[in-house]
């Protein structure tokens, strides 16, 4: 039977960064970034993520709109070991604790105008204290700023054994495609 090497999504990051790092990864409105930064900034994200205590297997919940950041979130949290918990933008505040519940989420990093989705329920997901829930974009009493919370984490790849069998995202579906 045929082996595959022991690739996974995040790794496609790095091999893009060794191999093609001056060429661009993304762009999103003005801003553009090759795959040597996108990957150091996932690198940075997942060394942040295991620098405020993330175990392999902890939950992060993401709510956010599209973004470079919020890509970053998505893949530093599965390069830290991490299980993304994307959360759709159509749900309501009381919902969004619910899943958040749920999922038993550790983390949560929030873009700056669906904030006020999240504001009215912070008390009712006491698992994630403000040191855990990081705001992209905007500055917030009850949050920690995303500068701030990767700020002095490494760029380098960390050092988290991922397998092929590891969860990696939770996705909470109506069950309808429309």
């Amino acid at each position: 039977m045929f082996k595959r090497p022991g690739l996974n999504v995040v790794d496609c990051i790095n091999l893009n960064a060794k191999f093609r790092g001056g060429h661009t990864a993304f762009v999103c409105r003005e801003r553009r970034v090759t795959w040597k930064e996108f990957s150091e900034q996932t690198n940075q994200v997942a060394n942040a993520l295991i620098r405020a205590g993330l175990k392999k297997g902890d939950k992060v919940s993401l709510l956010c709109l599209n973004g470079i950041d919020e890509v970053a979130v998505l893949f530093g949290t599965m390069l830290a070991g991490g299980v993304i918990v994307p959360l759709s933008l159509l749900l309501t505040p009381d919902q969004i604790a619910s899943l958040t519940k749920d999922a038993g989420s550790r983390f949560f990093f929030v873009f700056s105008p669906l904030e006020p989705l999240l504001n009215p329920v912070l008390g009712q997901i006491p698992l994630i204290p403000k040191e855990n829930r990081v705001a992209i974009g905007f500055e917030g009493e009850q949050y920690t700023s995303f500068t701030g919370f990767i700020e002095g984490a490494s760029r380098e790849v960390p050092d988290v054994l991922l397998g092929d069998e590891d969860e990696a995202c939770i996705i909470y579906s109506s069950g309808t495609t429309g």
